[in-house]
């Protein structure tokens, strides 16, 4: 139980998370039906996270199509570790270990090639979600940086200050390359 709440607990825009709950940006779900689909996901950011949940989604019966499925990453639609770990509480009688309530899924992750994840990153929270293109923690990296500047300078600037000691610009987009 110890090891359990060590690892798992955390915290959530200032508050407490508790077992199983979600910790942004990863997330371990499963299918609300997960007794027929045994199957565990643990989420990546900017690794087609939102293609696999409109996936289990439909695992769960719908029928939507997946262009009009929104909010796939609210954690209620899913079932949580929390939920998983009470069922083997009660099962076993005591606190599970974190092995024992996973043993029987079928366990899915998504790695992708990092310099994709890295260019997919740029676009999505840099190009499309500014007017310059351009984060200020990129001018730090390279104070010449114009609205003008090439896409490429820019990328450069925000690959430069995300490999920097500095990793306050990591946690400013909440992006982990």
């Amino acid at each position: 139980k110890q090891w359990y709440q060590r690892r798992v607990r955390g915290k959530k825009y200032g508050k407490n998370v508790g077992p199983g709950e979600s910790v942004k940006p990863r997330m371990l779900i499963h299918p609300k039906n997960w007794e027929q689909h045994k199957l565990l996901y643990a989420s990546n950011p900017k690794s087609g996270s939102s293609s696999f949940k409109r996936f289990m989604v439909r695992l769960q019966g719908s029928n939507q199509p997946y262009e009009e499925m929104e909010s796939v990453h609210r954690v209620a639609l899913f079932g949580t570790m929390r939920q998983l770990y009470d069922l083997e509480k009660e099962k076993i009688g005591r606190h599970p270990t974190l092995l024992e309530t996973v043993v029987p899924f079928f366990k899915v992750t998504v790695v992708r090639n990092p310099i994709t994840k890295l260019l997919s990153g740029f676009r999505d929270k840099v190009l499309r979600r500014t007017t310059t293109g351009i984060k200020s923690f990129m001018l730090e990296a390279n104070p010449n940086l114009t609205e003008d500047s090439s896409d490429a300078e820019k990328y450069a600037a925000f690959v430069q200050a995300l490999v920097s000691d500095d990793v306050s610009a990591m946690n400013k987009l909440l992006f982990k390359p």
